[in-house]
């Protein structure tokens, strides 16, 4: 397997995007803090922004590892971030990785 990293993917509607630390107020707004979206998840909604804000920044760090693979999932006409889109890439030695999603209620 071949890593990339997190690059920039396009849609017609979204950009798939790495996250930037002016994502987080939405972010924490419009996802992080949603108890619907996590309901199914084992995350728990962030009660302050600074949760969000640790969050984020700690991403921003691993952005420099190629086997890092986190997206904001924004909405391209209004720049909206909705959810994140992650893979976890530790199982590519069996040519298999894990894709988690949310996104806001």
């Amino acid at each position: 397997m071949k890593n990339n990293g997190t690059i920039l993917i396009e849609t017609d509607r979204l950009n798939l995007r790495r996250f930037v630390k002016e994502d987080i107020e939405q972010s924490f707004t419009n996802w992080a803090s949603d108890t619907n979206s996590s309901k199914y998840l084992a995350y728990y909604p962030h009660k302050k922004k600074s949760d969000t804000e640790n969050m984020i920044t700690h991403w921003i760090q691993l952005y420099e590892d190629k086997c890092t693979y986190i997206w904001a999932i924004e909405v391209k006409n209004t720049g909206d971030i909705i959810g994140i889109i992650t893979v976890d890439a530790s199982f590519a030695s069996v040519e298999m990785c894990e894709i988690a999603y949310m996104l806001g209620s």
